[in-house]
């Protein structure tokens, strides 16, 4: 059995500023400690993988901090989702593999606009690089690689990726104060 994890990663605001606003929005979640302007978020609901709960976490919170907010969905390491906002509006969405359910026959990635992420989140000069991640020559083994990959062409520092809500509430680390690894935990 492979990864199944959502998160959202939050550009620019500081570590209270994402645990202000996540207690705001009355939402469930384990806050990352920020680093290179990064803060990484693992909401409750969002567990679940149901893509409109965790459009709209991402939706309210690039909406309330006015940042970008980068969704990223691994379903059993064979599917990668991403989706991105800015200001509260979808700027791009991502799927490596549509027919995974059957619905569609193309195999190939849908979405994925390699400008609007390096214009988020990423390093000048980087388009092509991440263009070739998101519409890869051979495809990755294991989604989770793809967002490792994703994230490294973006520049962002060397931090887990393969985190969520209840892989960090079952790390038996959290403390009486709710914290775990770094992590803060808000909400219940």
């Amino acid at each position: 059995m492979g990864n199944f994890y959502t998160n959202l990663t939050v550009v620019g605001p500081s570590h209270e500023q994402v645990i202000k606003a996540v207690r705001a929005l009355k939402i469930n979640a384990f806050v990352s400690q920020s680093f290179s302007g990064l803060t990484m978020v693992c909401e409750e609901k969002s567990d679940t993988q149901d893509e409109t709960i965790w459009h709209l976490v991402a939706k309210q919170l690039s909406e309330r901090l006015i940042c970008p907010v980068l969704a990223a969905l691994i379903h059993d390491d064979d599917v990668f989702l991403y989706a991105l906002y800015d200001q509260g509006k979808l700027l791009d969405d991502y799927h490596s593999c549509p027919s995974y359910w059957g619905a569609v026959k193309d195999e190939g990635p849908r979405g994925g606009n390699a400008d609007a992420l390096v214009a988020a989140f990423g390093m000048p000069g980087e388009v092509h690089k991440v263009e070739q991640i998101l519409r890869p020559a051979k495809p990755f083994v294991f989604s989770s690689e793809q967002h490792i990959a994703l994230a490294k062409a973006l520049g962002w520092p060397d931090f887990q990726l393969a985190r969520c809500f209840r892989y960090l509430k079952a790390g038996g680390d959290i403390d009486d104060d709710g914290e775990s690894e770094g992590w803060q935990r808000c909400g219940k």
